[in-house]
């Protein structure tokens, strides 16, 4: 099922965001899990 709101190319770089924020909090040492949170949180 396609909705409208995935057409948007707002909502397109939000994911790729969403995606890339993802993978550097992957590549974080563990002693940034305050940061990671916090992206992981803003992210969403």
């Amino acid at each position: 099922m396609n909705f409208n709101h995935e057409k948007l190319d707002v909502y397109q770089v939000s994911l790729e965001y969403t995606k890339e924020t993802f993978n550097a909090m992957e590549k974080m040492p563990s002693g940034y899990s305050y940061l990671k949170d916090q992206l992981k949180r803003a992210s969403l």
